[in-house]
């Protein structure tokens, strides 16, 4: 617990690097599940689009 000084230190970057590692790992499959069910019924309606 000597470390308290080098904990406030390291806290705001240490902490700062995992709390936003945490989120995008945790956003990212669920932007994927969303844009891996939104592309089929755009991709549908822009390939008629683009053929019509």
């Amino acid at each position: 617990m000597r470390t308290r000084s080098q904990s406030r230190h390291n806290s705001p970057q240490q902490e700062a690097s995992p709390v936003i590692v945490e989120p995008l790992q945790i956003e990212l499959p669920f932007l994927e599940d969303q844009f891996q069910e939104d592309p089929p019924p755009e991709v549908p309606m822009a390939d008629n689009r683009t053929m019509a």
